[in-house]
């Protein structure tokens, strides 16, 4: 293949040294005729060649010399209509010279979608000059002194050999010049080559060629043609011959007397490639005949471009040629007709036929490929065919031509479709049966059982393993489900079935097998059986109904604890509203008693926290469970976070008669980055759990200690104790401690939800801890948490505002506050709560109002807002979005914090996308908003 590109490389130099480029020219219906060219072309003609086709057609037919168009049409038209044409014509070079052209081409048969037309140019301008000199010559000395110097020195620099031979009439060629290129090709001397050729221009032509070159030469003087290209072999000096081509024109003199103006191309490496593809072609040809198998029913060749069959051999005996011709579009017609399938004649006829072919190989496809089912017409045979065509060029005539394979693949299409029907299956025996010829081949088998030949007969093999192996309750249905009538009859219908039997296997164990039979090619009578072993599936499907019927169980336990919790929690809400509503009734009732409606509200005002209590449990689980409860991650001081612990414990446990001690050990990194809230929400629940369960006289240590972290880098680890000397649980209700809506039997008078514990395990396990506990029934428990953070580089105490410190009762004093709300209660409670920190405060109905007011304030009017979300006409977010879009200094920088009691992470999320400032949600602690709202405007005011 190497040696074939440098050959070729070569020859592509040769046409560039003697001025030859190609081109190619297609005309197409209702679309501007296109050229194409190699460099050489364009780089002759002086042409840009990276112009459209459509371009280059016009450049080229614009720059004909007038005196020369209509030739070049008339041309163009003779190569349509004849197949072949060559012209010389003048044409204007875009460097304003004058050149000219000696034009060859051929029409090319294979393209199909208009007229396609390929040649080459040569520049003859040198030529044609030189013809012109010696004329003018001969015109000014009545003679053509052809031996001058000068003369001779041009000629000698056109490119390869260049002769100068008279005709005398009688059919001898007499040469009157030689140049030194011509005699350098022969590898002669100039005096040389004019020993030779002195007398005679056919002497050194190989004598095999003479003959030839006779006829053609006799033929061109008789025609009015002017020029011709003929090709053929000259002697060497050593004795050596070559191929030449010779491109020859003819001129009369004013006396009457033909000469002939010959150049010579060297084309040894253009013919011993030719020759090497002309024998790569035979070569296939032969091979293609020589390689056949017992599968193969027809080979043969066709020319494609003439549409006939040249060879066909049919090994079927069905005398094809004889019925169908060789004819190659009616021999594939007859071809189609024994296509049993309509749809799959269809598709044969639209890959084969001349024109399919033909624009398939146009796009660049030399391969055709198709299998059919079809019946032979000889013995009614029918089988599956594959139709297989490749396409290859005939080197000597450049007509397509057409390899042609016809082969038996009936057992190949078989054993692909019985393997397909079983690639889903996990078979220890699968067969292809003929019930017609009553044969089975066993393709796989993975038991013991020995099989001394894989093809036998069905029946036999069928009654053999009924007899021996099937147990005897199903004998009768495997003989009945396996009797050929009936099989074909069911596949008929259905294309598949299955039945199940048991069999004993070499072990004598009782074994449950599925066989399903399958439909192959009922055109044949192919089916396959497939058996799988469904012993372990049916084990199998048992434990899972016993699975099944456990896990139902569960279900109805899982539902039935719901029910209780649902239950429990009608009890445990009712309880604190009853509280809430009993006692507002009692403080109407003695509004003038300052002592007892002191009690009362204190009273509503812990009966509400409860009832927040319960609520904020069952969202946090149902958070849990959705997977969206998030961490925060933020500077936390340890030893203020125990403080709040201590104190929100203290009292209570005081009250109840029980020791509360807070301990410290081994703390020497006391800040951390973590989540403040939920860290005080697992010790609360823990804490708040011992309070609970613990009676009088009892004990309550919570204890934290640093411990080695499992990560590296800036990390703390912490190990959180609480224990207890309450009631203890039971190793039965340990196992489901973490469960929701679960309480011990001897805890129900004890108010709450049941998921305190389930909630405490998830923000534990969010949070990358670990939990464990230890307990004893009437003797209390341990719980251990174990949660690791980040630390900052200086373990350094919080300020006092982000630790939630205590501040003035006047914290918003001189603070002036746009208020959101259409709830009129919530209004007042918001202007009465914040007005006691100091605050005034303008309330508006909704979000449009809010807008409006800002907008027509003045710059510093308000120091800041507080934004409603669920409000009529526009909602806080659209709102917010709104007073941010505004064009005034403050619109952008003024904090706005929303008042919702959409709690959860998305609504957080919204808020700060519609550009507020921070998140309350409703009931709002109006301690920590007042701390938030002065923290945010220092920030705002720098």
């Amino acid at each position: 293949m190497k040696k074939w590109v440098e050959d070729l490389n070569v020859l592509r130099e040769s046409l560039r040294d003697a001025h030859i480029g190609q081109w190619m020219i297609e005309i197409d219906e209702g679309k501007e005729p296109r050229l194409y060219a190699d460099d050489t072309f364009f780089s002759m003609m002086g042409m840009d060649a990276d112009a459209s086709p459509e371009e280059e057609f016009r450049f080229w037919n614009s720059h004909v010399a007038k005196r020369d168009r209509t030739r070049t049409e008339i041309y163009l038209q003779k190569m349509i209509q004849t197949g072949h044409s060559e012209i010389k014509y003048a044409w204007l070079h875009p460097d304003g010279n004058e050149m000219y052209i000696r034009c060859e081409g051929r029409r090319d048969p294979s393209y199909k979608p208009g007229i396609r037309l390929r040649g080459s140019h040569q520049d003859i301008s040198e030529i044609v000059n030189m013809r012109r000199e010696l004329l003018d010559r001969e015109q000014d000395y009545k003679q053509l002194d052809l031996t001058s110097k000068k003369q001779q020195n041009i000629l000698n620099t056109i490119p390869g050999g260049v002769g100068v031979v008279r005709y005398d009439g009688n059919g001898v060629w007499t040469p009157e010049f030689l140049s030194e290129g011509f005699a350098a090709m022969t590898g002669m001397t100039l005096d040389q080559a004019w020993e030779l050729y002195r007398k005679n221009a056919m002497s050194g032509v190989h004598p095999d060629d003479v003959p030839e070159l006779t006829r053609e030469l006799n033929e061109f003087i008789s025609s009015d043609r002017e020029n011709i290209e003929m090709t053929y072999r000259l002697r060497r000096g050593d004795g050596s011959y070559f191929w030449v081509k010779n491109t020859m024109t003819v001129t009369v003199d004013e006396k009457g007397e033909k000469r002939s103006y010959c150049v010579f191309s060297d084309m040894t490496r253009e013919m011993a490639e030719h020759e090497a593809l002309s024998r790569q072609y035979r070569e296939r040809l032969s091979q293609h005949y020589r390689a056949t198998g017992p599968d193969v029913l027809i080979v043969g060749h066709c020319n494609i471009t003439q549409s006939k069959i040249v060879e066909i051999i049919d090994y079927t005996d069905s005398f094809l040629i004889e019925k169908f011709g060789n004819e190659r579009n009616a021999f594939c017609i007859g071809l189609s007709g024994l296509v049993v399938d309509e749809k799959e004649r269809k598709e044969f006829l639209n890959s084969f036929l001349n024109d399919a072919i033909f624009d398939a190989y146009n796009s660049g496809k030399t391969e055709f490929d198709i299998t059919c089912f079809i019946c032979l017409p000889s013995n009614k045979h029918e089988c599956y065919a594959q139709f297989k065509e490749k396409l290859m060029t005939d080197p000597d005539t450049g007509d397509l031509t057409g390899i042609i394979t016809v082969t038996d693949v009936t057992e190949r299409i078989i054993t692909n479709k019985t393997m397909q029907k079983l690639s889903m299956l996990e078979c220890d025996f699968v067969a292809d049966v003929d019930l017609y010829t009553d044969t089975q081949t066993i393709l796989l088998l993975t038991s013991l059982q020995s099989v001394s030949d894989k093809r036998s007969s069905f029946s036999e093999y069928k009654e053999n393993a009924i007899n021996t192996r099937v147990m005897s309750k199903d004998r009768d249905k495997l003989s009945s489900m396996l009797d050929p009538d009936y099989i074909l009859e069911q596949l008929r219908t259905n294309d598949i079935y299955s039945f199940m039997y048991e069999i004993k296997d070499e072990n004598g164990q009782i074994r449950t097998k599925k066989l399903t039979v399958a439909a192959v090619d009922l055109r044949l009578g192919r089916i396959c059986l497939a058996r799988v072993d469904m012993t372990k599936e049916l084990e199998t499907e048992r434990n899972n109904q016993i699975k099944l019927e456990q896990a139902l169980k569960l279900s109805r336990q899982a539902s039935k604890a719901k029910s209780e919790f649902l239950s429990s929690m009608s009890h445990d809400i009712r309880t604190p509203m009853n509280a809430i509503l009993g006692m507002t009734e009692l403080a109407r009732t003695h509004m003038y008693e300052p002592e007892r409606l002191e009690g009362y509200l204190n009273k509503i005002l812990l009966s509400g926290k409860h009832l927040l209590g319960l609520i904020n449990d069952i969202l946090d689980m149902s958070k849990i469970e959705q997977g969206r409860l998030t961490i925060n991650h933020e500077e936390v001081y340890l030893p203020d976070l125990l403080e709040e612990i201590s104190d929100m414990f203290s009292s209570q446990a005081q009250l109840k008669g029980l020791d509360f001690t807070v301990k410290q050990k081994g703390i020497s990194i006391s800040c951390f980055y973590g989540d403040p809230l939920r860290v005080k929400q697992i010790l609360i629940n823990l804490v708040g759990n011992a309070v609970k369960f613990t009676s009088e006289g009892g004990q309550i240590i919570l204890e934290v200690q640093e411990i080695k972290p499992h990560q590296s880098g800036h990390r703390v680890r912490y190990l959180f104790i609480v224990k207890d000397t309450g009631v203890g649980m039971s190793e039965e209700f340990l196992v489901h401690l973490f469960d929701p809506f679960v309480r011990g039997r001897d805890t129900d008078y004890v108010e709450g939800t049941g998921l305190g514990m389930s909630i405490t395990k998830g923000i534990v396990d969010l949070m990358g801890g670990t939990i464990t506990v230890e307990s004893e029934e009437r003797k209390g428990s341990t719980f251990r948490v174990e949660l690791e953070f980040d630390y900052p580089l200086q373990s350094t105490p919080a300020q006092p505002d982000l630790l939630n410190k205590r501040v003035s009762r006047q914290i918003l004093a001189g603070y002036r506050f746009l208020a959101a709300e259409d709830n009129e209660l919530n209004a007042e409670i918001l202007e009465e709560m914040l007005g006691m920190k100091g605050a005034e405060i303008y309330t508006v109905k909704n979000g449009a109002l809010a807008v409006e007011e800002f907008k027509n304030s003045r710059p510093g009017t308000y120091d800041g807002i507080l934004m409603d979300i669920q409000m009529p006409e526009m909602n806080g977010y659209d709102a917010a979005r709104n007073i941010r879009n505004l064009d005034r200094p403050d619109a952008k920088t003024i904090p706005i914090v929303a008042m919702t009691a959409n709690a959860f992470a998305e609504d957080v999320k919204a808020a700060f996308d519609a550009g507020m400032n921070a998140h309350l949600a409703k009931p709002v602690d109006m301690e920590r908003a007042a701390r938030l709202l002065r923290s945010l405007i220092r920030k705002n005011r720098g």
